[in-house]
């Protein structure tokens, strides 16, 4: 849903945990918000929806890749959610000036942190934070959902020139990336896809039986045309009420999706990004995790990193989606080129 846009950048060794009380009433209200919208939200209007953007048109695009070095893959990026939003504002304009101004950094730190690709960014309408507090999100997806695939379908159709592709969200531009996917693939644009990282999203388990081609989970550190699927608190009773019944999970520190836990010295870093100078640069610290429950259960991280108090029934202490992109950059990275190698060893093969 949201990027994080004001965090604190140390990660300390605290481990508080929250009133497991006060989020099963979070959990209560959110649920009972949600089953009257089933009824009650089938024929809302959208206000001041914005005019789609053109993807011929260069400025609705972050990069394109014309103006970068040819690499032989591609990353095909989804930027989350960026604008709070309001009654009068829930779909942002792609030419709105706070819009433009924080998907450009989140863009940016994506594009320093994962060099050696062609790097295609486009701006979506995409939903406000807004929408997400209420309970008809599930109204405006096809509208985001709709520029995203326009803009893929624009990229393959004049900028893929067949080269393997990674497909790379975060939060709400993981959700797009999984309706994506949903929308199936040619044979041909599926074989090229190396991986799709949906980082701090869900697949249900509905969704996983309706699309089970579609949305086959990743199950290990080199297999391909998988969709990679994490999301990490400090506390398995900090999950997020939106992501409850998530079904699928991976240890980004392993690439594996048994319970077995990940020391520090498997994990390669946090990703720190220098607004100022426009680089990264990948922090070592004490840092394990272990699946529980398909969520990511993390310690030696002050649960405190990205906690605010305005969001906290969304995201309660200890959970960790804001800095999620950035926590596990290192192996990220990383797990990416290996997957990239595992591709073109493959080719080989045929």
């Amino acid at each position: 849903m949201v990027v994080f846009i004001n965090t604190k950048e140390n990660i300390g060794f605290n481990s508080k945990k929250i009133n497991k009380l006060n989020f099963k009433i979070a959990m209560m209200l959110f649920v009972l918000l949600l089953f009257p919208s089933c009824l009650n939200h089938a024929n809302r209007e959208i206000a001041n929806l914005p005019q789609e953007p053109d993807y011929s048109d260069s400025s609705n695009w972050f990069s394109d890749g014309k103006k970068h070095k040819k690499f032989k893959a591609d990353i095909f990026y989804v930027y989350p959610t960026v604008v709070k939003g309001g009654p009068s504002n829930e779909i942002a304009d792609v030419t709105d000036k706070e819009h433009r101004d924080n998907a450009f950094v989140n863009q940016m730190f994506n594009y320093k942190l994962y060099t050696g690709y062609n790097f295609f960014a486009p701006y979506y309408r995409q939903m406000t934070f807004s929408v997400y507090q209420n309970d008809y999100a599930d109204d405006y997806v096809k509208f985001s959902a709709g520029d995203v695939k326009r803009a893929f379908n624009y990229y393959m159709e004049n900028f893929n020139h067949d080269r393997p592709f990674v497909l790379v969200g975060h939060s709400q531009g993981s959700q797009m990336i999984v309706e994506l996917l949903k929308t199936r693939m040619t044979p041909e644009q599926r074989k090229r896809m190396v991986a799709a990282y949906c980082i701090g999203w869900k697949i249900t388990q509905t969704e996983l039986n309706k699309y089970s081609e579609e949305l086959q989970p990743a199950q290990g550190a080199t297999d391909l045309g998988k969709v990679i699927v994490f999301n990490s608190v400090t506390d398995i009773n900090s999950i997020c009420p939106i992501m409850w019944d998530n079904a699928v999970g991976i240890n980004p520190i392993t690439w594996t999706t048994d319970t077995t836990y990940a020391d520090s010295a498997q994990y390669l870093g946090i990703a720190e990004y220098d607004r100022k100078n426009q680089t990264v640069s990948i922090r070592k610290t004490a840092m394990g995790a272990r699946l529980m429950n398909h969520f990511m259960v993390c310690d030696g991280i002050d649960p405190a990193i990205c906690y605010q108090e305005e969001m906290k029934t969304e995201f309660p202490l200890g959970n960790l989606h804001f800095v999620e992109s950035r926590l596990f950059g290192g192996n990220i990275k990383q797990n990416m080129k290996d997957r990239v190698a595992a591709y073109f060893e493959a080719a080989k093969m045929e």
